[in-house]
């Protein structure tokens, strides 16, 4: 390590001690480990209250709200939304789609299959509907009369 970045932590070191004031050395260092440890726990947790929103707000009508948006909107309510700020909700909302994800997925990526998700629906729902119209047409053809205007 140079000296000059080790200057620099120490420097950041003095600072943070400066904020406890005239304590022992151990206790402050034990009250920063202590503040470190929770904001750790705290990182990846949800309260009981958030899982229930997205519970009871991610339901067949939202999800029937959601495949009638187009790419680009779907793109900015999944990143605008307070309930799609948690990853859980994201994750909760792939499970109900059937899409298969993992817990270690990012949040980009989940946004990104939920997405191609319904991109892909749209697609499968135009094929359906073109090949529906094409059959109808097949069973039904026009009854086209044959003239022959050679005739005399």
């Amino acid at each position: 390590m140079k000296a000059g970045k080790l200057a620099r932590i120490l420097n950041k070191c003095s600072c943070i001690l400066e904020l406890f004031g005239d304590v022992d050395i151990e206790m402050a260092l034990d009250e920063i480990s202590n503040i470190c440890t929770e904001a750790k726990k705290q990182k990846g947790k949800i309260s009981k209250s958030e899982v229930a929103d997205y519970h009871t707000i991610i339901n067949d009508e939202y999800i029937k709200m959601l495949a009638g948006l187009n790419r680009t909107d779907l793109d900015k309510k999944l990143l605008s939304e307070d309930i799609f700020k948690n990853k859980a909700a994201l994750l909760y909302l792939a499970d109900q789609l059937g899409i298969s994800s993992a817990k270690r997925q990012s949040m980009e990526n989940l946004r990104y299959y939920i997405s191609s998700y319904f991109e892909r629906a749209r697609m499968d729902d135009i094929i359906k509907n073109d090949r529906v119209t094409q059959l109808i047409e097949d069973a039904n053809p026009t009854n086209h009369v044959a003239v022959d205007f050679n005739t005399k």
